[in-house]
Order: C-alpha cells, then sequence, then structure tokens
C-alpha cells in the first residue's frame, strides 16, 4: 500500500485542506504547500473528488466512492452549521410533489459575507429572525426527525417559505398533492414537542 493511500485510509469520509494540517487524522499534520500538493495528485488519480469551488473540501472516494453523491449535505453542515434543508426537496420527502429536484435547496444564515459553492447544493441566504422564527414555530425537524443528513424544515414550513421567499421554483396548487393531516409522516422524537405546538 503506498504512503499517499494509507494517508487517505486514515481520513473521513469528508475531508478539509486543514484536516491534513492537523495533527488530527495523520498523527503528524502537512505542511499547507505539500497539502496542497497531495490534493491535486489525489484528484489526478480519482481517489478524492473536490466538494465544490473554494469549499477547500474533499470527498475521500476510497472511504466512500460514492461520497460526491451521497454527502454534499455533510460538506454543507461542515461549512454551515445552521444549515437546514428547505424547499422542493423536503415537499418531494414528504409526497407533496412528485418533481425531483436537481439540487438540494439549503438555507444558511444571510449575515455570512460569501458563499462558497458546493455542488448539488443551492444555498439560500435567509436572515438570522428567519432561524428563530422557524425554531419557535416548531418548524425545524432534527437529527433522527428530518428525513436527510441534516435538519430541515417540516413541509408546511417549507411550502410557507416557497411562497414566502420565492428564490426558487414555487409549486402550483396541481403540482401539489397535500394530505389532510399535513404532519401526516413527519415523526417527532419527543411527543411533548406536538403537545406544546397544539396548545
Amino acid at each position: 500500500m503506498s504512503l499517499s493511500v494509507d494517508r487517505l485510509l486514515k481520513l473521513p469520509p469528508v475531508f478539509s485542506l486543514h484536516d491534513l494540517t492537523k495533527h488530527t487524522y495523520l498523527g503528524r499534520g502537512m505542511s499547507l504547500d505539500a497539502a496542497k500538493k497531495f490534493l491535486t495528485r489525489m484528484q489526478e488519480k480519482s481517489y478524492i473528488a473536490a466538494a465544490g469551488a473554494r469549499t477547500a473540501h474533499y470527498y475521500n472516494l476510497l472511504k466512500d466512492p460514492y461520497g460526491a453523491r451521497n454527502r454534499p449535505l455533510e460538506v454543507a453542515e461542515l461549512l454551515y452549521p445552521e444549515a437546514i434543508v428547505i424547499g422542493i426537496n423536503v415537499l418531494h420527502a414528504y409526497g407533496w410533489v412528485n418533481q425531483i429536484p436537481r439540487t438540494i435547496d439549503v438555507a444558511v444564515n444571510a449575515s455570512r459575507r460569501t458563499l462558497c459553492k458546493i455542488d448539488g447544493i443551492e444555498l439560500r441566504p435567509r436572515p438570522r429572525a428567519w432561524f428563530a422564527e422557524q425554531q419557535s414555530n416548531d418548524a425545524v425537524l432534527r437529527h433522527g426527525e428530518s428525513p436527510f443528513m441534516i435538519d430541515s424544515l417540516t413541509p408546511r414550513a417549507a411550502l410557507d417559505d416557497i411562497y414566502k421567499v420565492r428564490d426558487m421554483w414555487v409549486p402550483g396548487h396541481d403540482d401539489l398533492f397535500i394530505p389532510s393531516d399535513e404532519e401526516e409522516g413527519v415523526e417527532r422524537l419527543s411527543q411533548s414537542r406536538l403537545m406544546l405546538r397544539d396548545r
């Protein structure tokens, strides 16, 4: 086994340029220049794939050959801890629309000065107050409740956001299949959240 492959096998399925320079995974970190050269060589051999322009995050294809398809949300959460899946993806996950989105819409804090481009993800800036409002309305599904690997909105909250902000495709009434119980299929880990919300 080559030293390069051995290094990659010590890294997680999603890693950053910074991870190569730390002592965490490799025992001894690489210099920034050496890390950049290493990444270029590994990309040329198709051992890794960049998560997107200027993200400085990579998919370790030796650990997960389908990482670029399966793990963009992991990158989004690493770069933007407040990230929440919104939009048509949420509606599709709950059967409210049939259309299959090509990219995943993710809300991030609008106060950030710049946003990276993550392949497969559309970052949708939302003000800090929006996040607080979703939280207070119990509209955020956390890990274990969300059908995604990161937090997401409930389908009702996602549809309301689509209609209010209109920065993505807006489904017409003929495109929607809203169940009579809008919480149908929504799993809550804590029933107390539902009881408090219904008061």
